[in-house]
């Protein structure tokens, strides 16, 4: 994906077309600057990405934590394509209603990537994020699952995929969700 220019590549074109770039590319990308041997060629690799990545009205998106959270505390989100932000200071002039949102941290990182410039805690978190992805035996993961749900589940479509989420989410006690999600999140229960 990072040799092909936006338009050519579907996953590029998809965040590039509504401007709402998820956090964890955020962390994929800048885990790059770890990728090659080379430091010169991965921190131009990271530039080069985040200039894809930042097209006029683009902006990073509040993580899927945040997102629950905020359903679970009555917030309403809606998911329509339109990034979801944090904060903001609503304003009026004129007798017209807006808000002024300030730029998020993730977003200045992204703007200072494009100039190639990284923290010393970006560069770790790189170093850390890789090594910790790298270990992770996918295909083990697969076999497994594969193993243990082979009988069990067969999903073929999405709708079938839909189902099976919709009955097992009745199937639980919404308390043990709760609990679960919030000890995901690293909030207390």
């Amino acid at each position: 994906m990072t040799s092909l220019p936006c338009k050519d590549c579907p996953a590029w074109s998809l965040i590039c077309s509504d401007g709402n770039i998820p956090p964890v590319l955020l962390v994929e990308i800048l885990t790059d600057l770890k990728k090659a041997k080379d430091i010169t060629a991965s921190r131009w690799e990271v530039q080069n990405l985040a200039n894809k990545l930042v097209p006029a009205s683009s902006a990073v998106n509040v993580g899927f934590r945040d997102l629950v959270a905020g359903e679970i505390l009555g917030y309403k989100v809606t998911a329509d394509g339109r990034p979801v932000l944090r904060g903001g200071k609503p304003v009026t002039s004129q007798g017209k209603a807006g808000m002024i949102i300030e730029q998020s941290p993730e977003e200045e990182a992204l703007l200072r990537w494009q100039v190639g410039s990284f923290s010393e805690a970006e560069e770790l978190l790189a170093e850390n994020w890789r090594r910790t992805s790298q270990a992770i035996d996918l295909e083990g993961m697969q076999r497994t699952l594969r193993n243990d749900y082979r009988r069990h589940v067969r999903l073929r479509t999405l709708e079938e995929t839909a189902n099976f989420v919709d009955e097992l989410l009745r199937s639980i006690p919404p308390r043990k969700l709760l609990s679960w999600f919030l000890a995901d999140c690293e909030m207390q229960t």
